[in-house]
């Protein structure tokens, strides 16, 4: 067993005295902060605070920026082309100048067309879209769930995927709610309780229910032995003569 005066080499030799034993130091709890080391650390977040205020601000003024070099770029560029346009012009003549606004209203009229072809498939994609929506939604699908659908793809496979889904879940907890209501009216009810009937001591005891009593509580005699025989009956209840 080691001393606890010896040293290992290149460390403090450690008193007897001060020296604790390890699960003395691991229950020792954390100094709680002084006065001035809360003061520092509310100083510390609130100057993190205004550094967050700080780089929001400057994230915003180089947005602004941006946007407006943005358009700025955009009109440079529409006025470079018109310059361009105009030079181009001024060399042609006449026939020239025919020939080419010729091509250049057919190239607009070829980028008109399949603009309009673009804008009505969207059209007719969102109609689509909508369509589907409104059927799911009469069919019970949540809206929550094909609005996340349409938010996380857009589009009309997504939306219907996840409302399959769901219906698929529906359809298999109510499959199982049906069971249960089914094999709870199978099951048989519980049968009446049989009356307590004085039972015979001696030769001269009393009597139980008369036969009649019987068939109006039970039915019929043959339903009276099956009871007793199955004995969910005592042979009590038969009617007993001296």
């Amino acid at each position: 067993m080691a001393n606890p005066t010896d040293v290992t080499p290149g460390t403090k030799p450690v008193s007897p005295e001060t020296q604790l034993p390890p699960e003395k130091v691991s229950q020792e709890t954390p100094p709680t902060q002084t006065g001035d080391e809360s003061k520092e650390l509310t100083a510390m977040r609130e100057r993190l605070a205004r550094y967050e205020t700080d780089i929001n601000k400057m994230k915003a003024t180089f947005q602004r920026r941006e946007t407006a070099a943005n358009q700025a770029l955009q009109q440079a560029q529409e006025n470079h082309m018109k310059e361009i346009e105009s030079l181009r012009r001024g060399l042609m003549d006449e026939k020239d100048l025919q020939t080419y606004d010729a091509t250049r209203k057919t190239e607009r009229l070829s980028t008109l067309e399949s603009e309009l072809a673009d804008a009505k498939a969207a059209l007719n994609n969102e109609r689509t879209i909508r369509s589907a929506f409104d059927s799911f939604i009469s069919l019970g699908v949540p809206a929550e769930i094909l609005n996340n659908a349409i938010a996380d793809d857009g589009g009309l496979p997504a939306m219907s995927g996840a409302a399959w889904s769901w219906l698929d879940q529906e359809r298999k907890r109510l499959a199982v709610e049906l069971e249960a209501i089914k094999n709870k009216k199978t099951s048989p009810e519980p049968l009446p309780q049989a009356p307590n009937v004085a039972t015979p001591a001696s030769a001269g005891g009393g009597e139980g229910l008369s036969r009649d009593d019987l068939k109006k509580k039970y039915g019929s005699m043959e339903r009276v032995y099956q009871l007793i025989e199955s004995g969910q009956l005592p042979a009590s209840v038969l009617p007993w003569k001296k």
